[in-house]
């Protein structure tokens, strides 16, 4: 078999002898953190970069502590963080969020999003 893993039918990821490296992050780096209101309630998100600038990791509270809202916002920002550190830009992150009436429809969407536009500020 010469694709390990697929998406789809017929669309290969990676092949057998290819591994995908993830990015360790220095334990000093720059990071943004930002008050954002989504559906009406305040959400608080952090925002890691790499040297270059490039969105490396992304951290969201919630508006009730112990809730499973809060717990379901860290596991998904754990596991955006993850995905940037793999190499996926936040540029396609943010392409792929739900929208409605041109806004995202979720507090996740709404802080990729946010995301996204702070690294075209750092970027340009």
């Amino acid at each position: 078999m010469s694709e390990a893993n697929c998406i789809g039918e017929g669309t290969p990821v990676l092949k057998e002898d290819e591994a995908l490296a993830r990015v360790k992050l220095p334990a000093r780096r720059r990071s943004v953190n930002v008050k954002y209101e989504h559906g009406g309630r305040r959400f608080f998100a952090g925002v890691g970069f790499d040297a270059a600038g490039v969105v490396k990791e992304l951290w969201i509270d919630g508006p009730k502590a112990g809730s499973g809202e809060q717990a379901a916002l860290h596991d998904a920002s754990a596991v955006v963080s993850v995905a940037l550190q793999y190499g996926a830009p936040i540029a396609a992150l943010a392409a792929a969020v739900d929208m409605q009436d041109d806004q995202p429809v979720s507090a996740l969407g709404a802080a990729v999003m946010l995301a996204a536009a702070l690294e075209r500020e750092m970027v340009g």
